[in-house]
């Protein structure tokens, strides 16, 4: 990277950070060399950067609720300006979006950057008109975008891959336990294969790095991220119950329950990796019978893991978008940790498409009018 890049004259830069939806290894991706596929969707979270006379950077979210935060540095640390002191609640909002800051901060300098002040706008489409999450991702797309945007307004693109780990730094020094797949799918864009780093030894990795700039060339051991090639005729219909769920709250459930009894998760663990596989090739081949026999499958491990730990993944709202795709013909189950949310009817008859939709509306599920978002741009200066 070359620090003169710091000094060209900055426009105002809007970047689009896609929403994400897990179509097959819930739960299991949280587990060692468990894979998953996801897809980022046309829903964004904007943001927004432009060059600020005053000292700092100030943050406002548009979404609501948000005061306003506006970060300085001090001794080369980034901390809340005085000026703009919160309280605690109101710094708890800000977590992810503090936290990036700092990392990308720290490798701005690692990188003879110097920092520059900004004004940045965050506002979101990954929430219905009454504020109501769908469950396309937030929490990673906010750190991702804050990421990405600080580093392009510093003219510094990085690759997809750089991306996700600078982001994956920056929720696991906030104590983050899941997968990070969301990260992958906001960092990549598509259609993606996800198989999560050894969380283990990438902490201590992390604890025993040099610098950032040192983790983001060290190999990630388990790590895998493959965009996939699918035929733009498979349809991707996704349904949203009106009832926002808590991953957090599902994964501690389980995680909680499966410390006394590993018996159950070892059993799905072991039967999802050739489930995700057969998904897999099924979607790169253009294999319908293959898509539709992975997803049944994959929703009948979700649906005995929850019987197995009493975990509600699959509500009866869900229940009812499942059944009307399946009788349409389309692979369908609940997408993400369930509990509400979304669920998602894969297929490729454009006739039958319209009726589902119509169906899910007199039951009280909301079609959202989703595409996969197109995969991110390879070009980037490093």
């Amino acid at each position: 990277m070359n620090p003169k890049h710091c000094l060209q004259s900055s426009q105002t830069q809007t970047i689009k950070i896609p929403g994400k939806l897990y179509i097959a290894g819930e739960y299991a991706v949280l587990a060692p060399k468990q894979a998953a596929i996801l897809i980022a969707v046309d829903q964004y979270l904007e943001l927004t950067i432009r060059q600020r006379t005053k000292k700092g950077w100030l943050i406002e979210n548009h979404q609501g609720g948000y005061a306003p935060l506006c970060l300085e540095t001090d001794d080369s640390h980034l901390r809340v300006a005085e000026d703009y002191s919160l309280e605690e609640d109101q710094l708890d909002q800000w977590r992810y979006v503090i936290e990036a800051a700092k990392v990308t901060h720290t490798f701005l300098q690692e990188s003879n950057f110097n920092s520059r002040n900004f004004h940045l706008h965050i506002r979101s489409q990954l929430l219905s008109d009454s504020g109501k999450k769908y469950g396309l991702g937030s929490s990673g797309a906010v750190t991702v975008g804050t990421i990405q945007a600080i580093l392009n307004f510093h003219k510094i693109k990085l690759s997809a891959e750089r991306l996700y780990r600078l982001a994956v730094i920056s929720q696991l020094r906030l104590g983050a336990s899941g997968s990070f797949g969301d990260i992958a799918a906001n960092a990549f864009g598509g259609w993606t294969y996800y198989m999560a780093p050894d969380r283990k030894l990438l902490k201590e990795m992390i604890a025993n790095a040099p610098s950032i700039t040192a983790l983001l060339k060290q190999e990630w051991p388990d790590l895998i991220i493959e965009n996939l090639a699918v035929s733009k005729d498979l349809q991707v219909l996704v349904g949203w119950t009106q009832h926002t769920a808590s991953t957090d709250n599902l994964v501690k459930q389980l995680k909680d329950q499966i410390s006394a009894q590993p018996q159950a998760f070892q059993a799905f663990i072991d039967q999802a990796p050739a489930v995700v596989r057969q998904l897999k090739d099924g979607l790169i081949n253009n294999q319908a019978d293959l898509i539709q026999q992975a997803i049944s499958n994959y929703r009948n491990l979700l649906l005995g893991l929850g019987k197995a730990y009493n975990l509600s993944i699959e509500t009866a709202a869900l229940n009812q978008l499942i059944e009307i795709g399946n009788q349409h013909g389309y692979a369908s189950k609940s997408s993400g940790a369930g509990g509400g949310d979304c669920g998602i009817a894969l297929g490729y008859d454009i006739n039958t498409k319209e009726s589902i939709l119509k169906q899910w509306k007199v039951q009280g599920i909301v079609p959202l009018n989703l595409q996969v978002a197109p995969q991110s741009s390879s070009e980037r200066i490093e």
